[in-house]
């Protein structure tokens, strides 16, 4: 592959599609989104999903894209960090390290960059099963395609990771998968491939940052497949600077009696359009959807959740927290989607916003689609300003105006905070101090 040639603008999607020197399957999967694509109109506010978000003004073709190294294993590590059961770290496309514990590569653990495994390099072998629970999720993202902008990240995909358990080895420890951007009027398409066998169990944070500059155009995606009786969890927190605009793809599948929970971080970009689809696909599944936003100065987030309920006799709660300051407005719609075979679904939706100043604006939108008797679900949403007692109670017990605010604020995400793997929880308090303590915008 020729690392140094430059794509840039959609019509060169097919030349950089044939860049890539990939097996014969994934060229097959990148021609059928680009076909998807080129099919596509870009959203628009006419479109329901959309209405709160203007794209329109977006020079898309401007952007040039990533092409990502095919061999990365002369880079792995022996050394895993504390606390982890393996990691894996991006500077742009290029994977710079990987980490794994050897008892667990031993027992079948796959963890591996993208760009290797889909590389047509004859020497490239892993496990058939392996292999095939990879093309499986793949196959069914580009299927499940249903807007341009997630058509476009599987055509443009530019590297990733790859965690793949086998049946019932159960890992404590999480792996973690670091994205730092340093790109500038590129796009990022970065892939994030979970598949946990029957009876697997493990945990998986994605951690998005990058460079104080540099416009960037980041359309990430993540597949998360959790087979009958396994349980996993996955943390992602996107932190990317004011100049990135912000596009997230995030879908799952839980099938029988297997348990999934799923927390997302929204602080980063100027725009960040942030949207994950669970299907809960065999009786007896069980999903938590969790997450936070924190908007300032002129950000727009736009958060989507959506419960597909397939089957009959499972669970799912989504409960999501935001809150906004100087001239931000953050948006969260949630769908709970009942299919009619679905009986004895129980299902919860909850969004909770703060308002933290005059001119910041939050939006929630839930809603229900139940195709079917006999189930229980419902659906919540508030939004308003900090309580005036509870300042009060504060500030009367020797705390300032400001500190008391900071106090509600932290205490406010903290149940949703102290739910994330133990090893990002100092890191997400981190950056919800550091942006109350931001001087707001005259």
């Amino acid at each position: 592959m020729n690392t140094t040639q430059t794509f840039r603008g959609t019509a060169e999607l097919p030349a950089f599609a044939a860049s890539r020197n990939e097996a014969d399957w994934m060229a097959t999967l990148r021609r059928r989104a680009f076909e998807r694509f080129s099919a596509m109109d870009w959203p628009t506010t006419r479109e329901e999903e959309w209405r709160r978000s203007d794209i329109s003004s977006y020079d898309f073709e401007a952007y040039a894209y990533g092409n990502g190294a095919p061999s990365t294993l002369s880079k792995a590590s022996a050394t895993v960090p504390a606390g982890y059961s393996g990691t894996m770290k991006f500077r742009g496309s290029e994977c710079v390290e990987i980490t794994l514990k050897p008892e667990l590569a031993a027992r079948g653990v796959l963890f591996l960059p993208l760009n290797l495994l889909l590389s047509a390099d004859p020497n490239v072998t892993i496990a058939e099963k392996a292999m095939g629970a990879l093309k499986q999720a793949l196959t069914a993202a580009v299927d499940g395609i249903d807007n341009r902008i997630c058509a476009w990240h599987y055509a443009a995909m530019s590297h990733g990771a790859y965690l793949y358990v086998p049946e019932f080895v159960e890992i404590s420890e999480p792996f973690r998968i670091d994205y730092a951007e340093d790109g500038d009027s590129t796009l990022s398409a970065p892939e994030t491939v979970v598949y946990l066998e029957k009876g697997a169990q493990a945990t998986a944070v994605q951690s998005i940052s990058g460079q104080e500059e540099g416009e960037l155009l980041f359309n990430e995606g993540s597949d998360l497949i959790v087979r009958d009786a396994a349980r996993l969890s996955f943390l992602s927190v996107q932190n990317l600077n004011l100049d990135c605009s912000v596009f997230s793809n995030g879908n799952s599948r839980v099938d029988r009696d297997a348990s999934f929970e799923h927390f997302v971080a929204v602080f980063g970009g100027m725009f960040a359009k942030d949207r994950f689809d669970c299907i809960l696909d065999g009786p007896g599944s069980d999903v938590r959807l969790n997450g936070i936003y924190f908007g300032h100065k002129d950000q727009h987030f736009d958060v989507r959740t959506v419960q597909h309920h397939n089957a009959p006799h499972a669970t799912s709660r989504t409960y999501y927290k935001g809150a906004v300051k100087d001239e931000s407005h953050a948006v969260y719609q949630g769908l709970i989607q009942v299919a009619h075979k679905a009986i004895r679904t129980d299902a919860f939706l909850e969004d909770k916003n703060l308002i933290l100043n005059d001119g910041a604006r939050a939006d929630s939108i839930p809603s229900l689609q139940i195709n079917t008797d006999d189930v229980k679900c419902s659906h919540g949403s508030t939004t308003g300003r900090l309580d005036e007692n509870q300042v009060h109670y504060l500030m009367v017990r020797g705390y300032d105006r400001a500190e008391a605010e900071e106090l509600l604020v932290e205490g406010f995400f903290g149940d949703l905070i102290d739910h994330g793997p133990e090893v990002m929880r100092e890191e997400l308090r981190a950056v919800i101090m550091e942006r109350l303590l931001e001087k707001s915008e005259a």
